[in-house]
């Protein structure tokens, strides 16, 4: 199990408030639990750049409360993920995801730059 990342607040549409990550991960995976989206519909845009090594996003629906025992015990548990539709990343690649995302796994295999926006 990797580690987890964190979010951070940024401005958008002049006074709400969004979030952002951007990490260089190599050799692991991390997750990012998402908090609720403040706009119906919001999209959460994910952008793998991993030049001649190989990044994958997955995505779950599984209720917070799964994804932070998950979490916490370092363990697999009842969260299903779900390969994002790109699948393994080799170049730049960019998504927009739409829905109740729960958290996004990082995963990547040499170093992978990895960005979501929201």
């Amino acid at each position: 199990m990797g580690s987890v990342g964190v979010l951070t607040v940024r401005p958008i549409q002049g006074s709400e408030l969004g979030y952002e990550y951007k990490k260089t991960l190599t050799n692991t995976n991390e997750i990012v639990v998402i908090p609720p989206l403040k706009i119906p519909k919001q999209r959460v845009s994910v952008t793998v750049a991993a030049g001649a090594n190989s990044g994958m996003v997955q995505f779950t629906t599984s209720l917070d409360s799964e994804v932070k025992e998950e979490i916490a015990s370092g363990t697999i548990t009842t969260v299903i993920w779900q390969n994002w539709p790109l699948g393994a990343t080799t170049g730049t690649d960019s998504d927009l995801m739409l829905g109740d995302i729960a958290a996004l796994k990082m995963i990547a295999t040499g170093e992978v730059i990895f960005e979501i926006k929201y």
